[in-house]
């Protein structure tokens, strides 16, 4: 299956930010980025924020949409492994963000995104300083953008805890 480009894909149908849910998810989101503060001299890109908020919101809408979050971390990661978003500042950003944050929670996804996350939030801020050591936990954007292709969206392994239930199964389904 061929993957298509970040600016190819299907955009993520997130809730509406005029929408009172969407403020306040907004809203959370701005607090949760400007909380985590990197005292690096290198400026934060601009543009991380945007393929960080993606990510973000399927996240904290414990969103089942496999597609729509192997997509979000997709364009999150060759962001971080292309030529302008590949900065120590990024890196430590993005790690820290995932890393430090209560309100992200990706422990009910299917092992492999949850592996990807949580090596997201591991040693992707070891990218510029120390690469021998996110190279061996397989934490550079690179690796971590050649798994997130690798991803299934139609997984056979769901955690028994979120294998639905018999009464969540319609009828017709049985």
């Amino acid at each position: 299956m061929q993957v298509p480009r970040s600016s190819d894909r299907l955009a993520v149908d997130f809730v509406e930010c005029t929408s009172p849910r969407g403020r306040i998810m907004t809203d959370q989101f701005d607090q949760d980025w400007q909380r985590i503060r990197i005292s690096e001299e290198e400026a934060v890109s601009p543009q991380l924020r945007a393929v960080v908020e993606p990510v973000y919101r399927l996240l904290v809408m414990k969103s089942q949409d496999l597609a729509g979050i192997r997509a979000a971390l997709i364009g999150l990661l060759e962001f971080l492994a292309g030529a302008e978003g590949r900065t120590h500042a990024n890196c430590v950003k993005t790690d820290y963000f995932f890393s430090l944050n209560d309100n992200l929670q990706w422990e009910y996804l299917p092992r492999e995104f949850e592996y990807l996350i949580d090596d997201v939030a591991g040693a992707l801020h070891d990218t510029a300083t120390a690469p021998l050591i996110a190279d061996r936990l397989s934490s550079m954007p690179e690796q971590l953008l050649a798994r997130a292709l690798e991803l299934d969206v139609e997984p056979r392994e769901w955690k028994q805890e979120d294998m639905p239930r018999n009464e969540e199964i319609p009828d017709d389904q049985t």
